[in-house]
């Protein structure tokens, strides 16, 4: 198990390197930025020159890169935002709790009620109930998450006034005890989370009927099943393991759609998270801010892929470490 997460670790820091080489090349591609900011912020030019320095813009590509690297990886300076300069590293770090909220919690809502769906739709296959679920999945994937958001704020904020449209804490937030500003922040999560609840539940659910299907027709769940066990605990005890691996490869690629759709989400709610801080920071062409908010989402998705490989080990058996 050692060796086998020392490779996944050697994988990582090849990755994490060559997304640092691909945010640095796809920003530079079309040219220097800078340059259509200095014609923009003429008073800011001397700023400007700083940042194209820090940035490795003054130099050939390879030379560039090299500089840059250096500074986020080995230094640790992340430079400063254009406009505010406060550092990039510290407001980055400020948004990323926020935008965990809400990821964290349609991962773990997904995965709460996306499972039980499946594996109740494969149990009762062909059944009212499994066409009514399978239909619900085909929408839930079908329906674009920003329309379904656009359309949950409508209902919810406009029509019935029941939640807020946006991210709007109470005035006395910070007087209020802790249990009252958890609620407050609940609230304000709710129309965010539930818009990306709908395709992670739809998707979940769809795998979890197929492989499930799969697993139950499986000569060792006959065999179960002929013994007299009860159909609970052919399912719960000997057919959920196995059911379970390909989810893991599906968490795979749900995990990194959740972070990029923070971007999204973030925008249609005007929540203040990594997602809006990327945002504004393209639109205003910070691009120190901008490197900096790439590396950190690239940095977290490929930890959420590291980390589903070693959950994929775990629970798949037939999985060696050699």
């Amino acid at each position: 198990m050692g060796n086998y997460l020392f490779r996944r670790f050697v994988i990582f820091i090849f990755l994490f390197i060559l997304v640092t080489v691909l945010t640095y090349f796809l920003l530079r591609l079309p040219g220097d930025p800078y340059k259509e900011l200095e014609l923009q912020q003429p008073n800011m030019k001397d700023e400007i020159d700083r940042m194209r320095e820090w940035s490795g813009f003054k130099d050939n590509w390879f030379v560039g890169y090299s500089k840059w690297a250096k500074k986020i990886i080995f230094d640790g300076d992340w430079g400063k935002s254009l406009y505010d300069k406060q550092p990039v590293w510290g407001k980055i770090i400020t948004k990323i709790p926020t935008t965990l909220k809400i990821q964290v919690s349609v991962l773990i809502l997904g995965l709460l009620l996306g499972i039980p769906l499946g594996i109740f739709s494969a149990r009762r296959h062909y059944s009212v109930a499994d066409y009514t679920i399978t239909v619900f999945s085909y929408i839930g994937i079908s329906v674009p998450s920003f329309w379904f958001g656009l359309l949950l704020m409508l209902l919810f904020s406009v029509k019935l006034g029941w939640l807020p449209a946006g991210w709007s804490l109470r005035s006395d937030y910070d007087s209020l005890p802790m249990i009252m500003q958890i609620l407050d922040q609940a609230r304000n999560l709710v129309l965010p989370v539930l818009m990306g609840l709908l395709g992670t539940i739809a998707s979940l659910s769809r795998y979890m009927r197929s492989s499930m299907l799969e697993v139950i027709r499986q000569d060792y769940v006959r065999t179960a099943r002929s013994k007299g066990l009860s159909e609970t605990k052919v399912i719960y005890k000997h057919a959920l393991r196995n059911g379970l691996i390909p989810i893991v490869t599906v968490m795979t690629l749900v995990i990194p759609s959740l972070i990029s759709g923070s971007v999204v989400v973030e925008r249609i709610f005007n929540i203040n998270g990594m997602g809006q801080l990327l945002f504004n920071s393209v639109q205003s062409s910070d691009i120190p801010l901008a490197m900096g908010t790439l590396v950190m989402f690239s940095f977290l998705t490929l930890i959420s892929l590291i980390l589903g490989d070693v959950v994929y080990a775990l629970v798949d058996p037939r999985i060696t470490y050699s």
